[in-house]
């Protein structure tokens, strides 16, 4: 790591623990995530940093207050993956599906008949997570 590097990781640090001090360890956590995220994806520090503050910010405006259940990473990628396989047979065969996916393609229709299921019952808001 080169020296500027260095100082650029620090300034970093020092702007986190700044943050502890208003800001609860779950909200400094997410800031934390969002920045690697945006910096994963090719975004300077700052930059990477205001939007994972508007990040932040756009959910506490629509969710704050609220207690939430955030299901581990594997799950909520299946349920996006089924909810997507249902939305896209009929656009697209199940086969195609299928070999996108990893599945069988009666995996496919499975997945589709119980997301069809889902919303006919209104179950909707909380899919299998």
């Amino acid at each position: 790591m080169n020296r500027e590097n260095g100082s650029e990781v620090q300034e970093t640090l020092t702007r986190l623990v700044d943050l502890k001090a208003h800001l609860s360890p779950v909200v400094v956590e997410m800031l934390s995530v969002l920045t690697a995220m945006f910096r994963r994806k090719g975004l300077p520090e700052e930059i990477a940093e205001q939007h994972a503050q508007s990040s932040v910010l756009e959910l506490a405006f629509l969710m704050g207050g609220r207690i939430l259940y955030l299901p581990k990473a594997q799950k909520l990628r299946r349920v996006l993956r089924d909810i997507h396989i249902a939305d896209q047979l009929g656009k697209r065969t199940a086969a195609e599906l299928a070999t996108e996916n990893g599945l069988s393609v009666q995996a496919v229709y499975e997945i589709a008949q119980e997301q069809r299921r889902q919303r006919k019952s209104g179950d909707i808001t909380h899919p299998r997570l």
